[in-house]
């Protein structure tokens, strides 16, 4: 080969190594500190809080994984993904997750079994507020209470018991009813009065 050739191979893959280095960085970085990301209207970046173990040399994990900015006060506030992990028998487990919305959780917040993975319990939220749960046992599910809204008021609460889905009405008239098997909403062609 000639020296020019050598010294081109050389070039290359000097390149691809540096970009390879560069690539390796920018992914220790995100998974350490993140990269500022565009979340439902804001600009966050990720926060970690990190938990140690044991005595003498500490290990690491990251016990806590937001998301969040600071308002016009300064302060910091949660908007976007949200994980709590444990370390359980030697292994990082999930142990729950959820969404904020300017600082206020939103939509469904799920507890995990850390001993098998299954799902334990469900909190579901809309504009901070709880309405409704799921308790799970053994993955299964148990036990469901969700309210249901036409703006803000509440016409009816979805629940299951007993392997069975029902509708409790507060409302007089409407226009869905449940599936007793799948608890599926189903929608009537009319309003129905009681």
């Amino acid at each position: 080969m000639s020296v020019t050739i050598k010294r081109s191979l050389r070039r290359w893959f000097l390149a691809i190594g540096g970009l390879c280095l560069l690539l390796i960085c920018a992914g220790v970085y995100e998974e350490t500190v993140g990269f500022p990301r565009y979340v439902r209207g804001r600009w966050v970046h990720k926060r970690i809080e990190w938990y140690g173990l044991g005595t003498g040399l500490p290990v690491l994990y990251p016990g806590v994984v937001d998301y969040v900015y600071r308002d016009a006060a300064g302060n910091l506030v949660k908007h976007g993904p949200y994980h709590r992990y444990v370390f359980q028998s030697g292994w990082i487990r999930l142990n729950a997750e959820g969404f904020f919305r300017d600082g206020l959780p939103d939509g469904t917040f799920t507890e995990w079994n850390t001993y098998d993975g299954t799902k334990q319990s469900e909190t579901f939220y809309a504009d901070g507020q709880p309405i409704g749960d799921a308790w799970y046992q053994k993955g299964r599910l148990f036990q469901y209470r969700r309210n249901l809204y036409d703006g803000k008021k509440r016409i009816a609460t979805k629940t299951f018991s007993n392997g069975r889905w029902f509708l409790d009405k507060v409302s007089a008239c409407l226009n869905f009813t449940v599936d007793p098997q799948t608890g599926d909403v189903l929608y009537l062609n009319k309003v129905v009065c009681q």
